[in-house]
C-alpha cells in the first residue's frame, strides 16, 4: 500500500470530521455540490451571496462556518470554520468593498468579515433573536440589520461602529429591511 504524506492524512481526517466541504488547495466544487448536499451528516448551506463585484461567491452554513468560492473555477478561496457560534442565515456583500462580507446568525450575532485577513472588523451582539434581514445604504455607507426580536440596528461602514438600535423587543418580528435615502440621518428605513 502507498503511504500518504502526513499533511494529506491530516487533511483527510479533518475533512471527515467537519460538516462542510473541506477543500484542499486544488479542490473545486460546483455550486450544486456546495448548496445541494445529499449526505445526512453534512451541514446545510443556509445563505449565499456574491461579493459586490461578483468576484466571489460566499456560502454560510448551519455550523456558523463561511466558505468563499471563486465562481469562475469553483475552487475554494477561503474557509472560516465556525466563524459564528450559531448557524448563519443572512449574508450580504458590501458595495465597493468586495472583500468585506456582512453575516448574521440565528442567535442575533452580526459580523462584518474581511475575507482577506479572515478577521471580523465589526462584531455586534445586541440582538436577542435571529438576524432576519440585512440591507446596505451605498450612498450613506451604512448597514441595516433587522432581527426576529423586533429590533433594527444601523452600522457605519466607514468607522465600522454601530450607530443605533431601535427600542427593545417589539411585539412583531421584523422580517426584512430596505435602506432608502439616508439611514444615518434617519430619513427612511423601511422594515416589514
Amino acid at each position: 500500500a502507498v503511504q500518504q504524506p502526513p499533511q494529506q492524512q491530516q487533511q483527510q481526517q479533518s475533512s471527515a470530521a467537519d460538516d462542510e466541504p473541506q477543500p484542499a488547495a486544488s479542490t473545486s466544487y460546483s455550486v450544486q455540490q456546495v448548496l445541494c448536499r445529499d449526505s445526512k451528516k453534512a451541514a446545510s448551506c443556509r445563505a449565499v451571496c456574491f461579493a459586490s463585484d461578483g468576484s466571489h461567491l460566499y456560502c454560510g452554513f448551519a455550523t456558523g462556518s463561511l466558505l468563499q468560492l471563486d465562481p469562475a473555477t469553483g475552487k475554494a478561496v477561503t474557509r472560516l470554520t465556525k466563524a459564528h457560534s450559531a448557524g448563519l442565515n443572512r449574508l450580504t456583500g458590501l458595495p465597493q468593498q468586495p472583500n468585506l462580507l456582512a453575516a448574521g446568525d440565528m442567535d442575533g450575532g452580526l459580523c462584518i468579515w474581511d475575507m482577506r485577513s479572515q478577521q471580523h472588523v465589526l462584531q455586534y451582539s445586541k440582538h436577542s433573536d435571529y438576524i432576519s434581514g440585512l440591507a446596505v445604504s451605498e450612498r450613506q455607507q451604512a448597514l441595516l440589520a433587522v432581527s426576529g426580536d423586533g429590533t433594527l440596528s444601523s452600522h457605519d461602514l466607514r468607522s465600522r461602529k454601530p450607530l443605533g438600535r431601535s427600542e427593545d423587543d417589539a411585539d412583531d418580528e421584523l422580517l426584512s429591511g430596505e435602506a432608502r435615502r439616508t439611514v444615518l440621518l434617519g430619513a427612511r428605513a423601511d422594515c416589514g
